[in-house]
């Protein structure tokens, strides 16, 4: 297993946030069994869950960047929505215990009580998450990733959660206030639920291939009708599949009696111009002329452009 650090893609990021959550389980684990601290334990098997779930999205990841085949023509790019699915099951399902722990622990008025050694537990395993969203965020900025952005959500619960029970412990020992854990575990829980319905919502549109946004559309309308020789354009369709853009066009011709080599050569530069804006986009255009009568749904997707950017 090799990864760098800062790391440079999102399968190095990954791998970085395994390294560092197995040195948390080796930590939590040897002080829990020693101390016997049922708290640290329960830390320790958190962090071993997350470094099956880090496992599962970098198989995902790698699956889903393997080359083209001829029964997977489009590529394997879906991957990586089934991946985000079952971590947003992951996250979900944390943060609905955490509300669920929170009102059970409000309705026993359970007081805190936390010793030194777990505290301490308890700043580590934070640093330890902050290190891994920092490494997250640098590969953020030059990658786009579902699973990437499945994962700093992952672990920015794990660092809510700790900072939550910090200010409930402050709370609790110097201002009397029993009742803050039950609420910032409340508010914590939704928060994480409400979060992690942003990463339902980009798989889904990933699994259900999504057309690509307004603005990236208003630009595909501004390449295919910058060419005079375009009459129209009409069964315009485009969806994403991980980095690839798929899209398919018929393009009007005006010249009705125009050549199939220049009808080409003007499809190639359009071809190109699309690349040009969209680096990975697979682009199918089919050349017609207008034999008769306009095509009565030849301004359909300028109307919905419009519409959509209204």
């Amino acid at each position: 297993m090799s990864f760098s650090f800062p790391s440079k893609t999102p399968e190095s990021s990954i791998q970085f946030a395994t390294i560092i959550s197995f040195l948390l389980v080796v930590i939590k684990g040897s002080i829990g069994i020693l101390s016997w601290s049922l708290a640290i334990l329960g830390s320790a098997l958190d962090s071993f869950f997350d470094i099956f779930v880090s496992g599962i999205n970098l198989f995902t990841l790698k699956l889903s960047r393997h080359k083209k085949t001829q029964d997977f023509s489009y590529g394997y790019w879906k991957a990586q929505g089934f991946g985000a699915v079952f971590e947003w099951i992951v996250i979900c399902a944390t943060g609905v215990a955490l509300v669920w722990w929170a009102v059970q622990s409000y309705r026993a008025h359970a007081v805190m009580a936390i010793e030194l050694l777990e505290l301490g537990i308890m700043l580590v395993a934070m640093c330890g998450s902050l290190l891994i969203l920092w490494n997250f965020k640098q590969v953020k900025r030059n990658h786009t990733s579902l699973l990437l952005d499945s994962d700093i959500l992952h672990y920015s619960s794990d660092l809510y959660m700790n900072g939550g029970v910090l200010l409930s412990l402050i709370g609790t020992r110097f201002l009397g206030w029993w009742w803050l854990d039950s609420l910032s575990g409340w508010i914590i829980g939704i928060f994480i639920v409400w979060n992690s319905l942003e990463i339902l919502k980009k798989a889904g549109h990933m699994l259900l291939d999504h057309s690509l946004d307004p603005e990236n559309l208003l630009e595909v309308n501004h390449i295919l009708t910058s060419y005079p020789e375009i009459e129209s354009y009409h069964n315009l369709r485009t969806r994403r599949s991980g980095d690839d853009i798929f899209l398919e066009v018929h393009l009007v011709f005006r010249d009705k009696k125009i050549l199939l080599h220049d009808a080409h050569e003007i499809a190639d530069m359009i071809e190109k111009d699309l690349i040009w804006f969209f680096p990975k986009i697979y682009a199918t255009l089919h050349l017609e002329v207008n034999e008769s009568e306009p095509y009565e749904h030849e301004n359909e997707n300028k109307s919905n452009f419009l519409h959509k950017k209204e």
